[in-house]
């Protein structure tokens, strides 16, 4: 089950990028396609639009190659995540004192998914 999610998440990151890919792709067809319009345009009107055009798209481009750069690598193997959960259900206690508060209250946040119940008088 682990695994199954594990190569999700890769598929998901690639799905991405292949979609991040194709949007560039159709910029850039729209890119040639407005500077062409330009070429043949002889009004200065026109011509001042498309290069407003022309420039956005520009932008749009480098926000898509930015986001490409920036895609999900994975920070780990499945191995090293396997082991780690071994290490923690093994004995979560050596964890838990050796990890900072913010980590804690992650862990916290996960086991106990309300606050705890308590009655006074039976405990």
């Amino acid at each position: 089950m682990l695994k199954d999610a594990w190569d999700q998440r890769g598929d998901q990151a690639k799905l991405a990028k292949t979609e991040i890919k194709r949007q560039h792709k159709e910029l850039d067809k729209q890119q040639d396609a407005l500077v062409e319009r330009k070429i043949e345009t002889s009004s200065q009107k026109v011509m001042a639009a498309l290069e407003s055009k022309i420039a956005k798209l520009e932008e749009e481009k480098l926000l898509l190659s930015d986001k490409l750069s920036q895609t999900v690598k994975l920070k780990s193997t499945l191995g090293e995540v396997i082991e780690l959960l071994r290490e923690f259900l093994s004995n979560p206690w050596n964890i838990y004192e050796k990890i900072t508060l913010e980590v804690r209250k992650t862990i916290l946040k996960t086991v106990l998914r309300g606050p705890l119940a308590f009655d006074r008088e039976n405990g």
